[in-house]
């Protein structure tokens, strides 16, 4: 017994290669499908939002605390720079007194 194309094709079903089917191609039933009772409480939408404001939270604490380590460390650089720059002043100073000692203890003769 053939199918005509008006009547559905069932799986056991053999269709000559004279007849044709018509419409879409039978669609496996929907008991085969994962059936979803209810959303979880991991997947709405007020936790999708809070999470990526966490993150958001996250990523301006971080940039906030970079910028104030870059600061510091701007500061801290000029405050090496200062003391460098009074190192080299006393150095300085401390070779002119040591030259000014010798002169004393070995007048230059006229």
């Amino acid at each position: 017994m053939h199918a005509s194309s008006s009547e559905p094709v069932e799986q056991n079903q053999v269709i000559d290669s004279e007849e044709q089917m018509e419409g879409p191609p039978a669609i496996a039933p929907l008991t085969l499908l994962p059936e979803i009772t209810s959303l979880s409480d991991d997947l709405d939408l007020g936790s999708i939002i809070a999470a990526g404001d966490a993150d958001v939270d996250k990523l301006n604490k971080r940039a906030s605390n970079v910028q104030k380590l870059a600061l510091e460390n701007e500061k801290l650089k000029a405050e090496l720079q200062a003391m460098s720059e009074r190192l080299e002043a006393a150095e300085k100073r401390r070779e002119e007194l040591r030259h000014k000692k010798q002169e004393v203890k070995e007048p230059h003769s006229q």
